[in-house]
């Protein structure tokens, strides 16, 4: 599955209208692996709203979106592209660390 990650210093994890730089990994969740594949930078404008399609369009091969928040239209729009949306804030590399450990114990048994 990809991975693609809002950031706009390429450090710490942004909202996803404000993006400057997408991130995106290959992440296999039998083995836990991440491989970092590319970063994607936008040409959005910070002074205008709702660029949210240009970002879209951006990672529509992606499968999740790992970003600190996301308007209401672009939260549907990611949704029907059929893109998960999970929404945490931090630094990237922890971010993606504790996406990693939370997939993991999801895919425990119970008993």
């Amino acid at each position: 599955m990809k991975i693609a990650i809002t950031t706009s210093d390429g450090d710490n994890v942004s909202h996803f209208g404000k993006a400057k730089i997408l991130p995106v990994y290959e992440f296999d969740e039998k083995s836990l692996k991440l491989t970092f594949l590319e970063n994607r930078k936008s040409q959005i404008d910070l002074s205008r709203k709702h660029q949210w399609n240009m970002l879209l369009d951006m990672i529509k091969d992606c499968d999740v979106l790992i970003s600190a928040q996301a308007g209401m239209n672009a939260k549907f729009g990611l949704e029907n592209a059929s893109i998960k949306v999970v929404l945490d804030e931090g630094i990237v590399e922890e971010v993606l660390e504790r996406y990693k450990k939370h997939v993991e114990f999801l895919n425990k048994p119970l008993f």
